[in-house]
């Protein structure tokens, strides 16, 4: 019986974890440059190593509305 309970109470945590780490709104950085197309997890990607326009950072869901996919070297998961 505790192990029917702790292993409920472990399913618990993990799907709260998960929950409220879908809830965080992530920030990613993207080249302003018209011909950029890719979002990046971190500012020193070494894909922004070309850009030669600004680095900003903005919100996850703002760089999926303007049409940038995730960074196929700093997004590996």
């Amino acid at each position: 019986m505790k192990y029917i309970f702790s292993l409920l109470l472990l399913l618990t945590i993990c799907a709260s974890i998960n929950y409220a780490e879908d809830q965080i709104e992530a920030n990613v950085y993207v080249c302003t440059d018209p011909n950029s197309q890719t979002y990046h997890r971190t500012d020193k990607c070494r894909a922004l190593n070309d850009c030669s326009a600004e680095i900003k950072q903005i919100t996850k869901s703002e760089a999926e509305t303007l049409g940038r996919r995730k960074c196929n070297i700093c997004n590996k998961d």
